[in-house]
């Protein structure tokens, strides 16, 4: 393969990929699932024991300890309350901020170039000429003052400290 050929980040299309990682994705999702599965199992008891008949009651399993299993668990949803509240109070404070704001439904006209020269304190010509240019970087002083202007083309790049 030539290096001219080669395309990064390479396009994998679903119905080019080869069979071993069509497999191994396979496995490994087959493996995830019968790992969590594993994780629940007691869980799985648990629910199944009490949605036989008779419905509503544990007849084969004992009882969970509840408040055991609640101790490691409570700071983990106190926390999480917290964080909710706090987040909840922060959206309600900042709504505005966070509201989409309205978009203009016209956009402005353009100025004619006389117009934004004179604003600016720069000539129609160079106006003109950095419009063609491919990239032009321009610092702009207090009052809209332009201080450097840096034309950058394809073929060269130079600066212009006086516009």
């Amino acid at each position: 393969m030539k290096p001219d050929s080669l395309t990064w980040p390479p396009l994998v299309r679903a119905d080019k990929v080869p069979l071993s990682i069509r497999v191994r994705d396979f496995l490994l999702t087959l493996l995830a699932w019968v790992a969590f599965c594993w994780m629940l199992k007691d869980a799985f008891h648990l629910t199944f024991d009490w949605l036989r008949p008779p419905f509503g009651r544990l007849t084969f399993l004992a009882e969970p300890d509840w408040a055991a299993l609640w101790k490691p668990l409570r700071p983990f949803v106190q926390l999480t309350g917290v964080l909710v509240i706090w987040i909840s109070f922060w959206a309600i404070v900042r709504r505005n901020t966070l509201r989409p704001q309205q978009e203009i439904p016209v956009a402005p006209a353009a100025l004619d170039p006389e117009t934004l020269c004179a604003r600016y304190a720069v000539s129609v010509t160079q106006l003109t000429l950095w419009q063609q240019s491919k990239c032009v970087t321009v610092d702009v002083f207090e009052g809209s003052k332009i201080v450097a202007v840096d034309v950058a083309d394809a073929d060269h790049t130079h600066a212009a400290s006086d516009p």
